[in-house]
């Protein structure tokens, strides 16, 4: 997986861990906690390493204290409505707040597969566009749209992302 993919998987594993907590075996259910732990806490750390590569050092003080009092604003929504959603149904507010955690990463893979795929258009490999015209002809159409959300990712297996998109911001002052 490519790095800046990390923080969206760890998302979609927290966001399942959660909703998976609700199941009526306790067992299971403290096994998708301990999981969801130990995810949610891996989630903090990469989202702050991908800050602090991403963005111009400058920058970093005021994005790492929005993407704090976000987080702590999250905090807060979920102790006030948690109780309010386990007095309804004991099982919602893992629903709810995991179903919240997945579509989150959704976005998140949106907006960094947009962002990854502007990198890829505004810097030439010349090497790499061969290569990728000549795999196109030998792709079915099922391994194209399961392929497709990674594409722009692809060179950050060889480069990587803060590398990539230093360069792209060189060029696009």
């Amino acid at each position: 997986v490519a790095r800046p993919l990390n923080v969206p998987f760890v998302l979609f594993v927290a966001s399942l861990c959660s909703m998976l907590f609700s199941v009526d075996n306790f067992i299971v259910a403290v096994t998708f906690q301990m999981i969801y732990s130990a995810v949610n806490d891996l989630a903090v750390s990469l989202m702050n390493e991908l800050i602090g590569t991403s963005i111009p050092s400058e920058k970093f003080k005021y994005y790492q204290g929005i993407g704090q009092w976000l987080r702590r604003l999250g905090n807060m929504v979920t102790a006030i409505l948690g109780p309010i959603f386990f007095g309804i149904d004991e099982r919602l507010p893992f629903l709810f707040f995991g179903a919240i955690v997945f579509v989150w990463a959704v976005m998140l893979w949106f907006l960094m597969y947009m962002h990854a795929d502007r990198i890829q258009q505004s810097i030439a490999y010349t090497s790499s566009e061969s290569d990728e015209k000549d795999e196109g002809e030998n792709k079915s159409c099922i391994a194209e749209s399961v392929v497709e959300p990674f594409v722009p990712f692809l060179e950050t297996s060889s480069t990587p992302w803060h590398v990539l998109e230093q360069r792209y911001y060189s060029l696009n002052k």
